[in-house]
C-alpha cells in the first residue's frame, strides 16, 4: 500500500485505507523518512522534516491504535537515524531559527525519538508496545541524495568522505542495518 506521509491528510488516508482492509496489525512499522536539502514546508505549512519525521510516524499510530489494540500485544517499530540523539530545542522544531540541513534532519529524529518515548509510556496501558530502533548507518537513496548544502559550516569538508561512506553498495549495507 502506497501513502503520502507528508501531510495530514495523506496521514489519514493510508490509516482510513489500512482500517479498511485489516481487522488487527500486529506490527507497525514507522520507516518513512524525510532529509532535504532546503527548507520547506507540507500543505499543512508544516516544516517537511518535522511533518514527515514526527507528526507522521505519531498521527499514523493514533489512527491505527485501534487495529493495534485488536491484534494484542503489538509492537509499533519507530526508525531513527541520523548522527547520535541531538538535544531538542523547543523553540526550533521547524527550523525557526534557521535551516541546516543533515542537523534539521538529525533535530526532527531526536524528537520523533522523544515522542516514541511519550507515546510508549501513553499505549502501554493499551496493550502497544512502542520502540525506537537506530538500524545504523545504510547507502540508501535518501542517504546517497546527500548534497554539499545539506552540510552545515565545516561539515561542508567532509562530504567527499560522506559521498564514499554512502556509495551505492546493491543494497548490502541497508541488509546489513535491517
Amino acid at each position: 500500500m502506497v501513502g503520502d506521509v507528508s501531510s495530514i491528510q495523506g496521514v489519514d488516508a493510508l490509516a482510513g485505507e489500512l482500517i479498511e482492509r485489516v481487522e488487527h496489525i500486529d506490527v507497525l512499522v514507522n520507516n518513512a523518512g524525510y532529509m532535504g536539502s532546503v527548507l520547506g514546508y507540507s500543505k499543512d505549512q508544516v516544516e517537511t522534516h518535522f511533518a514527515v519525521n514526527v507528526l507522521a510516524p505519531c498521527r499514523l499510530t493514533r489512527a491505527l491504535l485501534p487495529a493495534l489494540k485488536a491484534a494484542g500485544n503489538a509492537r509499533v517499530l519507530n526508525i531513527t537515524g541520523g548522527d547520535k540523539p541531538a538535544a531538542i530545542d523547543a523553540d526550533n522544531l521547524q527550523a525557526e531559527k534557521g535551516f541546516r540541513g543533515l542537523m534539521t534532519y538529525t533535530h526532527s529524529k531526536s524528537a520523533m525519538e522523544a515522542m516514541s518515548m511519550a507515546l510508549s509510556e501513553e499505549l502501554e496501558r493499551e496493550g502497544v508496545t512502542v520502540n525506537v530502533l537506530f538500524p545504523g548507518r545504510a547507502s540508501t537513496v535518501m542517504t546517497r541524495s546527500l548534497s554539499l548544502s545539506a552540510l552545515p559550516g565545516l561539515m561542508k569538508l567532509m562530504y567527499p568522505l560522506f559521498r564514499l561512506l554512502f556509495a551505492k553498495d546493491e543494497g548490502k549495507s541497508a541488509a546489513k542495518a535491517a
